[in-house]
């Protein structure tokens, strides 16, 4: 009797066993399906809830199988029970920034020459050795010189009350040729001239510095209206040329150059086209005229180009020698 209750036991519990496992494999199986269908009605009857533990029941229960469900490995052939998540839509290139075009740079502005240095030309040269600079450095400044009369035509500095033909003449051995030039002197550039030309203190004295400043801005003086006129004798005339007082003496010219034409006198360092010019302009054209000239005769031609000394200076005398 026993053994039977046993064995009735044993079979009771493996079909209990049994159950078991069989429930649990549908349930598995069947449950994400199930889920699916009542979250359908669900929506369909607008969110409203069921009455009833069944409903609950089944919604854990669909609960536990969703759980399971993302747990469960897909099989072979299978479809996708979630749809794939779209990809995300590639970001558009960022566009570059816009990059500022340089500004232009400013273009240089021209900066003009000095006025003294464009209209009163540069500081005088005057030879080394002359003993005359020598004792006018002591007493002042050498004042600025051209080359030559701007243009070609100097002033008549003879309208400046207290210079006559010759004064004008020794003026323009030193450069100086316009009444803005003269004008332009300093107290001290007025000493070294008044030094220089053997007259200390005349320049002061007359007021030449004042009566240029008239002259050059294109006015008259009482002075030059007079000489203008003819009524000043000292005033009439030419300027002189440089006195004996300067150590100068003219030297022999020509007229005209020979037939075979000028020399050219730039080959001689020391002599520009400028210079070259005025050179002809005094009756000089040739090599052989410059290389008999003496001190005296180069200390005149100093006067006369506006740069006292630099025939020395540069030996010009020498250099013509070899060329002739």
């Amino acid at each position: 009797m026993l053994p039977l209750a046993i064995q009735t036991f044993l079979l009771i519990a493996i079909a209990w066993i049994l159950g078991c496992v069989i429930g649990c494999f549908l349930h598995w199986w069947f449950g994400p399906a199930t889920v699916r269908r009542e979250h359908a009605a669900a929506e369909g009857a607008g969110g409203t809830r069921m009455a009833g533990g069944a409903i609950a029941a089944g919604s854990a229960g669909a609960a536990a199988g969703s759980f399971r469900s993302t747990r469960r490995p897909r099989l072979i052939g299978e479809a996708s029970e979630m749809p794939e998540p779209a990809p995300a839509p590639a970001a558009a290139p960022a566009e570059p920034a816009p990059v500022k075009a340089a500004e232009p740079s400013p273009e240089p502005v021209p900066v003009a020459a000095p006025a003294a240095a464009a209209t009163l030309g540069t500081a005088l040269i005057v030879d080394k050795n002359d003993e005359k600079a020598k004792a006018a450095d002591a007493a002042g400044e050498r004042p600025t010189a051209l080359a030559g009369p701007r243009g070609g035509q100097p002033d008549d500095l003879k309208m400046v009350k207290g210079i006559g033909r010759q004064n004008e003449g020794r003026l323009n051995a030193l450069g100086t040729y316009h009444f803005d030039q003269i004008a332009a002197w300093s107290e001290s550039q007025a000493k070294w001239v008044g030094t220089y030309l053997a007259f200390p203190g005349r320049i002061e004295r007359e007021d030449w510095i004042s009566q240029a400043e008239v002259l050059a801005r294109g006015e008259a003086t009482d002075f030059s209206k007079r000489a203008a006129s003819g009524q000043v004798k000292t005033s009439a005339g030419k300027a002189e040329a440089v006195g004996s007082d300067f150590g100068a003496k003219k030297p022999r010219t020509m007229k005209a150059p020979r037939k075979a034409g000028p020399d050219k006198l730039t080959e001689i360092d020391g002599i520009g086209n400028a210079v070259e010019k005025r050179l002809n302009e005094l009756g000089i054209y040739h090599f052989d005229q410059i290389a008999k000239w003496t001190p005296e005769n180069c200390a005149w031609i100093g006067g006369q180009i506006g740069f006292p000394g630099r025939a020395e200076r540069e030996d010009w005398v020498g250099k013509a020698t070899k060329l002739s």
